[in-house]
């Protein structure tokens, strides 16, 4: 029977002519398919509602709310080698948006970590140097469609649990020091990005936005002021002698990463930096930062080099950034006792 990988590449193949000739081995279609899709490769097994099962036969309700109303939550947590980073603060983050959009799910008392640890093993990914599990849990599938999810006597639907890992690949050594250009898009997210909703449509426009001028990623901005990219936090370094760091507050603005979380721990607590929560301005981003960068679960830490094609500093990943990575890859190896490369 063709393995699952091996359908993969041939899809993949007969979508896009490339490669022409596959190699045959398991291990050869894999790393094939890891080049073509790029950093991501996505895994076979996932869990839906209480059982493991091959993705293609994971099936969820049209009728379910998080399709027809974009009503869930999700969360993305990063493992090395198998072992959890930050896990209780992404799990207090489920648990808050969970309360927030009113879905009865108890996060403590559904042995999360022991799902995502199944799920790592079943896709092999145990030795993998970097993989994220994902859970989104919507509200559920009811029969009636209605905008209201709670009337007296009415239907309340059972939460739908989906959940996947994925293996995500560094970029080169070449390519994270070439940096990544920007594009400055309008953001027209919903007034509570804080909460980690399914509903990013907002984050996918604004992301196509800059693809479509030509940049790699997207600097969202509200009444003159830089906030976030579209899938992750944004940071400035300023054209100081102090080193100094800036990050949008946590307002209902902007997502409370836990990279940034983090990442602001290790700064202060190595003290050669200034490091500011506020809003950065348009006209400073443009006139007064030497080195940029966008911290997420997926990027770690991703310099940023142009806006709008404008050099950031002198266009390349700067020092500053690159401290800032080798500091929080050393939090990484402390908290999981992974050995990590550094910057």
């Amino acid at each position: 029977m063709m393995s699952s990988i091996a359908r993969s590449v041939r899809l993949l193949a007969s979508q896009q002519q490339q490669p022409r000739f596959l190699p045959t081995s398991n291990l050869q279609q894999q790393q094939v398919l890891k080049k073509t899709i790029g950093r991501y490769f996505s895994t076979d097994t996932v869990f839906l509602n209480g059982e493991y099962m091959p993705k293609e036969e994971a099936k969820i309700s049209p009728q379910d709310r998080g399709f027809l109303f974009g009503d869930g939550i999700y969360e993305a947590m990063p493992f090395y080698h198998g072992r959890p980073f930050a896990l209780e603060q992404h799990l207090k983050r489920l648990e808050n948006g969970l309360s927030f959009l009113r879905i009865p799910y108890d996060v403590k008392s559904n042995h999360l970590l022991e799902m995502f640890q199944n799920l790592i093993s079943k896709n092999e990914l145990d030795t993998s140097k970097r993989c994220m599990t994902y859970i989104q849990i919507t509200r559920g599938a009811p029969m009636i469609r209605n905008h209201a999810f709670s009337t007296p006597g009415g239907e309340q639907p059972t939460p739908t649990i989906y959940a996947f890992c994925q293996e995500i690949q560094y970029p080169s050594v070449e390519r994270w020091n070439q940096g990544f250009t920007c594009a400055l898009v309008p953001d027209r997210r919903w007034g509570r990005v804080d909460m980690k909703t399914v509903n990013l449509l907002a984050n996918v426009l604004g992301y196509q936005d800059a693809k479509d001028q030509g940049c790699d990623e997207a600097i969202l901005h509200k009444d003159g002021m830089a906030l976030e990219g579209a899938h992750g936090n944004f940071w400035a370094i300023l054209d100081d002698d102090k080193n100094t760091i800036v990050t949008h507050p946590t307002t209902h603005d902007i997502l409370p990463g836990i990279t940034r979380a983090v990442l602001l721990e290790e700064a202060r607590r190595d003290g050669r930096f200034v490091v500011e929560e506020r809003p950065l301005t348009l006209e400073e981003l443009r006139d007064n930062v030497k080195e940029a960068f966008f911290t997420s679960t997926t990027v770690e830490l991703k310099p940023a080099v142009s806006v709008d094609g404008k050099p950031i500093g002198d266009g390349r990943a700067g020092n500053v950034t690159r401290e800032l990575w080798t500091l929080f890859q050393k939090r990484i190896e402390r908290d999981t006792g992974v050995k990590m490369l550094y910057s």
